[in-house]
């Protein structure tokens, strides 16, 4: 299940929503519930699967929760396109 987040940003849009024409199910995440309200009916009015749920990806706690959501729904997670940005903390690993 690919994963595509930062429901508000431009970027995240089109990728989500050329996968979905693909026929790949996407997860739609961020902390703009109205963002993601507004891009999932998009992707699924053009027929392709999309659900949303809301996330802060600065948030350890709130990714995992995210995370078991969508594992719960649809199975683990195949791809991740992230496209949150514009901090200034340097890359590094999700785990340690």
């Amino acid at each position: 299940m690919p994963w595509s987040r930062a429901a508000r940003e431009e970027s995240a849009e089109r990728p989500a929503t050329l996968l979905a024409a693909s026929g790949v199910k996407v997860v739609v995440s961020g902390r703009d519930q109205a963002a993601i309200a507004s891009l999932c009916p998009k992707i699924q009015a053009e027929g392709g699967q999309a659900i949303g749920v809301m996330a802060d990806c600065t948030d350890a706690s709130a990714l995992e929760r995210l995370r078991e959501r969508v594992e719960q729904k649809s199975g683990p997670v195949e791809l991740l396109a992230a496209f949150a940005g514009g901090g200034v903390i340097k890359p590094g690993p999700a785990e340690k």
